[in-house]
């Protein structure tokens, strides 16, 4: 496994999103621009499912289930013993998927990139089925359609590639969703990371726009003076 870059940043809250603080300044997460670059439909759509899910008792129970699944999976690839008395059903659910996850080199590991002045938190980066790839897992209670990536996920793990390739010299450019199920086999979503590259590089600028601080000219100044074509 790789050994991380140090130190390991600090996570910070506040009324805008999720920051993460790096050589004294705060790099906004993806989610915070993901969130910040939204369209209007797309703003109010967030709004009506969190009025929907946010502070119930169901939301409660599905933000449980998922931190204590992503702890199971992580201590399995560590090698060590995971509980699983509480997500039993979706443990059971990724047993055809774990075999296909080999070489783990991050697992639940920050990462941020230097040039776009941004940064979150990487589910697993691995070989799977031999192709080295982001790895996202999700839980649900119910199959998910293919339009289910049509949401921000694939912009997120392109984001998250960005970083882990520059910080580590990598060269991935695949992303793989996993939805572990109850009582059914998980599915697996794969899609090239290179596709969403510019959207998210759009949307990385349109957040740096909307901003007023010096880490925002900083942030402009070298992302529009770095790339191009290329990752």
């Amino acid at each position: 496994m790789l050994t991380h870059h140090d130190p390991i940043p600090l996570h910070v809250y506040t009324d805008h999103g999720r920051f993460y603080s790096i050589d004294d300044q705060n790099y906004p997460g993806v989610g915070t621009i993901l969130t910040a670059t939204d369209t209007p439909k797309q703003q109010e759509f967030w709004q009506q499912w969190r009025s929907v899910t946010e502070n119930s008792a169901k939301s409660d129970a599905a933000k449980e289930r998922g931190k204590l699944f992503h702890k199971a999976v992580e201590d399995h690839l560590q090698g060590i013993q995971p509980e699983l008395t509480s997500i039993l059903p979706y443990w059971q659910s990724v047993q055809t998927v774990l075999p296909r996850i080999t070489d783990p080199l991050l697992i639940e590991s920050a990462c941020w990139h230097e040039i776009g002045c941004y940064a979150g938190t990487v589910d697993l980066v691995c070989a799977f089925n031999g192709v080295p790839v982001i790895l996202d897992w999700k839980t649900a209670t119910r199959p998910k359609k293919p339009e289910y990536l049509d949401r921000r996920y694939p912009l997120q793990l392109t984001a998250y590639c960005a970083c882990t390739n520059r910080m580590y010299g990598m060269r991935i450019k695949t992303g793989v969703i996993v939805v572990a199920l109850p009582n059914c086999e998980a599915q697996v979503f794969q899609f090239s990371l290179t596709d969403h590259w510019r959207p998210w590089l759009s949307r990385l600028v349109g957040y740096w726009e909307q901003q007023t601080t010096p880490l925002a000219v900083q942030a402009l100044g070298m992302i529009r003076g770095e790339y191009t074509s290329r990752v």
